[in-house]
């Protein structure tokens, strides 16, 4: 997907950082990490954070990931292939969470990523390749998932990337002051930059972003 029309990446690299400067509190707030080593529990976390309040330790996401590892006894959680056995209303019954994702609930989405990226060899997440075409296809094909939690997926395991959803587009059209569409992977590029720039984990500014605009919403 393109822009509809054509920006100064260079002026508004510069715009957003000046607007980082002005609207984020320093130092950033510590990323509180995702789940080095549990691919099980990354997925679960990224396809349940869809449109839903992330919560606390003893609420919403990270409870449901609580509650899955609980159920297996296993508080590191490293096989595809496991998770991808699970029955779908079983999965649903673990988490506590029946939301939707597209047509299907978050945890048919859930086992079917699984299913797709094991059947493809993933096993575990330092089989994962974020740049791999074919683990992100295998991903984003999953009816009701798509880039955006693809690179939360991936964040979670380890990358050190953004994720361009609701909260980091409407910052960055906030700070360039445009109510024009600017594309996902515009955003992405545009705050890994300023992330660069600021010599900081891009990890560490997307939830410094994200902390912001959910503050703006409460």
């Amino acid at each position: 997907m393109t822009d509809i029309a054509p920006r100064d990446f260079d002026q508004d690299l510069k715009v957003l950082l000046a607007g980082i400067d002005a609207r984020l509190p320093k130092p950033f707030p510590e990323w509180p990490g995702g789940y080095l080593d549990q691919v099980e529990a990354a997925l679960i976390d990224a396809v349940l954070s869809i449109r839903a309040r992330y919560g606390k330790a003893d609420t919403g996401v990270r409870a449901a990931v609580r509650r899955y590892k609980d159920a297996l006894g296993d508080q590191t959680p490293n096989s595809l292939s496991r998770l991808a056995d699970f029955d779908e209303v079983k999965l649903a019954e673990v988490l506590q969470n029946h939301q939707m994702t597209g047509s299907e609930t978050k945890a048919a989405a859930i086992v079917r990523a699984a299913r797709a990226l094991s059947g493809i060899g993933v096993e575990t997440a330092a089989d994962t390749d974020p740049k791999d075409p074919a683990h992100r296809a295998a991903y984003v094909n999953v009816p009701g998932l798509g880039p955006v939690t693809w690179y939360y997926f991936t964040m979670l395991i380890g990358a050190h990337d953004v994720k361009p959803d609701t909260w980091l587009k409407g910052f960055v059209k906030l700070v360039l002051e445009t109510h024009g569409p600017v594309s996902d992977e515009y955003v992405r590029r545009l705050v890994n930059a300023a992330a660069a720039e600021l010599d900081v984990d891009p990890r560490v500014l997307d939830h410094a972003i994200w902390l912001y605009m959910r503050s703006r919403e409460d």
